[in-house]
């Protein structure tokens, strides 16, 4: 039984690579999603992490470094115990217990590099713990509007309250569109959203984040990745040089994209019923 669970817990893949979790108690449930999801999307879980943390730069240098300032920027600073309960009743119970469960699957990859997604040894990581703030991160909130709100705003001040309201759509309200005492409009420059648009940017990786091929494996805190058949149809030592050989380091043969594509289908594991 994996550490941290108070009774045994059963998962379940059915046809499709959906998993079914069977637990006795709600804190192990939760602890089981948690431990699943990182078993099965640790790097996505990780990317997350670091974009929720402002430290992509740790991985990506300076390209990074806007995107960072811009998350700790606007980190949500708020009392954990009510935002964790204003998920669920029972917040402060569930949502630890779905982190305990991602951390003691890290702490599993840690004993055994082996287990950990290809994407971890090609950049040189380890996954990090989560924690509760991770979690109720906002990568998606009601701030999503914020450059429709900049370009009215800057709109008002060009062209007036009543007028740019006589060209817009905006029934069925009827809304005023005149700033309070006090605000200048005139004050908002076409910057000043730099660091939140680099903050929800997305996320890419090109061949200068790959760890030097040249590095040698046993140099380095994971094992080998062992001999690995590419399309090239040769047998290439290990992914680093094969990645020299190939235009995309997850390259997928067409047939077998076929083939994965009739015989899976999207799914979701963020989902438990109890």
């Amino acid at each position: 039984m994996v550490k941290g669970l108070s009774e045994p817990v059963e998962i379940i893949k059915d046809q499709w690579g959906i998993s079914h979790i069977f637990a006795q108690n709600e804190k192990d449930l939760f602890f089981a999603q948690g431990f699943n999801v990182a078993r099965d999307r640790l790097f996505q879980l990780e990317i997350w992490r670091r974009q929720a943390t402002g430290t992509m730069a740790e991985i990506q240098g300076s390209k990074a470094l806007k995107r960072d300032i811009g998350s700790r920027l606007l980190k949500a600073r708020v009392d954990m115990k009510q935002e964790m309960n204003h998920y669920h009743p029972r917040g402060e119970e569930v949502i630890p217990s779905f982190v305990r469960g991602i951390n003691a699957y890290i702490d599993i990859t840690n004993k055994n590099p082996g287990l950990l997604p290809l994407e971890f040894p090609l950049l040189g990581l380890k996954p990090g713990h989560w924690t509760p703030e991770v979690v109720v991160s906002r990568h998606n909130g009601l701030f999503r509007n914020a450059g429709y709100e900049i370009a009215f705003a800057q709109s008002v001040n060009v062209l007036g309250a009543q007028k740019l309201k006589n060209l817009l759509n905006l029934h069925p309200g009827d809304p005023s569109l005149k700033p309070d005492e006090g605000i200048d409009l005139g004050l908002i420059s076409d910057n000043i959203l730099e660091l939140y648009y680099a903050s929800r940017a997305r996320v890419r990786f090109g061949p200068e984040d790959i760890i030097d091929p040249s590095h040698k494996i046993n140099q380095s805190p994971f094992p080998p990745i062992g001999l690995t058949t590419f399309p090239t149809g040769k047998v290439e030592k290990n992914a680093f040089y094969a990645y020299q050989k190939l235009s995309c380091p997850l390259f997928v043969p067409p047939s077998l994209a076929t083939q994965l594509h009739h015989e899976m289908n999207l799914g979701s594991n963020n989902w438990v019923v109890r």
